[in-house]
């Protein structure tokens, strides 16, 4: 798997003073899963789903933004972006989809 990808926006949004058309996603270190935790939970069915929650603290780390501009996200990027993450950490072969509906996201509450 690739450690950094380039992800294009649908809606731009604003970090560090600039207006941001994609983010760099680069893959997290073992120091920031370890001080994170896993950016998702196992179904029932044995599929990862995401946790929304813990994705966006891995924006914060792993695409260098504010929390405050993961904020400005629209939903289908949040959702893919999310996805994106969980990808580093489950092979492809466990994935059925790149881009599974956003009521599959845990957000933790």
């Amino acid at each position: 798997m690739s450690k950094k990808i380039n992800f294009p926006l649908s809606v731009p949004i604003n970090a560090h003073g600039d207006k941001l058309l994609s983010l760099d996603l680069r893959r997290p270190t073992a120091h920031e899963v370890r001080a994170l935790g896993l950016p998702y939970t196992m179904g029932r069915d044995g599929m990862p789903r995401p946790d929304v929650t813990m994705c966006s603290s891995y924006l914060v780390k792993c695409a260098s933004i504010p929390l405050s501009s993961v904020d400005q996200l629209d939903l289908p990027d949040l959702n893919r972006l999310c996805w994106e993450v969980v990808g580093f950490f489950v092979s492809s072969t466990a994935e059925t989809s790149t881009e599974p509906s956003m009521t599959s996201l845990d957000t933790g509450e």
